[in-house]
């Protein structure tokens, strides 16, 4: 339909459409980016996306940041709701490097892999140029990834539609000081009341710095942080022999001071918050 490239993926009989910017493809794609976990634009349902694509104001998700109140309220939108969506969609157009490539719907592409390639490869640029043996050296990519991956930026449509998020306002914000934290990629248990954070700042903290929060605790776990009143977790991690640290320990880890761990924190309910 687009007249963009097919590709054959791994064993799948069906030849696929690579090309961010097919229009048979397109609505699927912007509600996928606006969705939870990527963009995140409160607001806007399928219903509006739908009535905006039909209407040509939005042709693929980087129209959606050219978006105004007035094109809103064309689509039918309530006065008060496309100014409150608008606001929402500037809000949006700051975003986490992986929350950003989730968003670009490649293939075999979620949450933990679009974690290892922001760790890897920065800035975007970086991930765009990478060669398919730099996919394949990543721990957790196999060959069928890999190479979706490379295939999906060696097409210059999609090339062109990130640089045009780029061009309507988005900001990448890209891991501290462009490297991996000291507990990127561990997989960490969290058990009792600690005294500078909540339970659900800690996941989110433990999140942006490239960690893995865990529920349960098994030998997969690298350590468990353990606070005031610690549960059964604490003594399951003594009994298999997993490291415990504590709340201090945790924030020594990091590399950081406590005011700079709370103002990530901040940075990250600042970016969550809605009207």
């Amino acid at each position: 339909v687009c007249g963009g490239k097919v590709e054959k993926i791994g064993d799948e009989v069906a030849y696929r459409c690579i090309n961010a910017s097919c229009k048979a493809q397109a609505l699927e794609r912007i509600k996928y980016a606006i969705s939870k976990g990527k963009f995140d634009i409160a607001g806007i349902g399928d219903e509006i996306v739908e009535k905006l694509f039909n209407l040509g104001y939005v042709k693929d998700i980087a129209d959606i940041f050219s978006l105004d109140a007035r094109k809103l309220f064309l689509a039918g939108v309530g006065e008060k709701n496309a100014l409150k969506i608008y606001e929402s969609i500037q809000k949006s157009k700051v975003i986490d490097y992986d929350k950003f490539i989730t968003a670009l719907g490649i293939r075999y592409v979620g949450e933990q892999t679009a974690k290892l390639l922001a760790n890897k490869f920065i800035p975007i640029d970086r991930l765009i140029e990478a060669r398919l043996e730099e996919f394949l050296e990543i721990k957790g990519i196999g060959d069928v990834v890999a190479n979706s991956i490379y295939k999906f930026f060696r097409d210059e449509n999609n090339v062109k539609l990130i640089r045009k998020m780029l061009e309507n306002g988005v900001k990448i914000i890209y891991p501290t000081e462009g490297k991996e934290s000291p507990i990127s990629g561990k997989i960490i248990v969290v058990t009792g009341t600690l005294k500078n954070f909540s339970r659900q700042d800690i996941i989110n903290l433990i999140t942006k710095l490239g960690g893995k929060v865990s529920e349960s605790v098994s030998s997969k776990v690298d350590f468990i942080i353990v606070g005031e009143s610690p549960g059964s977790k604490y003594k399951k991690a003594q009994e298999l022999g997993i490291k415990t640290i504590s709340e201090e320990e945790f924030i020594s880890l990091t590399g950081k001071t406590l005011t700079e761990l709370i103002d990530i924190i901040k940075k990250k309910n600042d970016e969550l918050k809605l009207f």
